[in-house]
């Protein structure tokens, strides 16, 4: 005696599967550009103005690498970080950041700068924002 069960519907499961993995993924990328947008506005708005150039000069840009796709915040100008961190004795580097900041240390001794910190507490602001937005996407998908 044969036994016979028949499945209906496979295709329409399939192809809901690949509207929900599309919806999550715009979700997380709509996310994850606003938070990046959010902070270039607060960088922007925090950062020490004389001439206005690095002001001018902080942007996003969108990337792709091995790791995946996302979003940067920067500015190219060579002194934007020690405007961030400060320089010499008046180093002042936030937690978590030691490593990043290092690449910048100079090699002579200066009575230095103070830090006027404009990105790092931006994209933390935004970084919690963006976590929270990231358990409602996943709460109500």
């Amino acid at each position: 005696m044969a036994s016979e069960i028949n499945v209906f519907g496979i295709d329409k499961l399939i192809g809901d599967l690949k509207a929900y993995s599309e919806k999550v993924e715009m979700g997380f990328n709509n996310a994850v550009k606003e938070a990046a947008l959010n902070t270039e506005t607060g960088a922007k708005m925090d950062c020490p103005v004389d001439m206005g150039i690095l002001r001018s000069s902080i942007h996003t840009e969108p990337f792709e690498d091995e790791t995946g796709k996302g979003y940067e915040v920067l500015t190219r100008l060579e002194y934007a970080p020690y405007v961030e961190f400060g320089t010499g004795a008046k180093v002042s580097i936030p937690n978590g950041y030691d490593e990043y900041a290092a690449q910048f240390k100079g090699q002579k001794s200066v009575a230095g700068m103070n830090a006027q910190p404009y990105l790092i507490p931006n994209f933390e602001m935004q970084k919690e924002q963006l976590i929270a937005k990231i358990k409602i996407l996943i709460n109500n998908v």
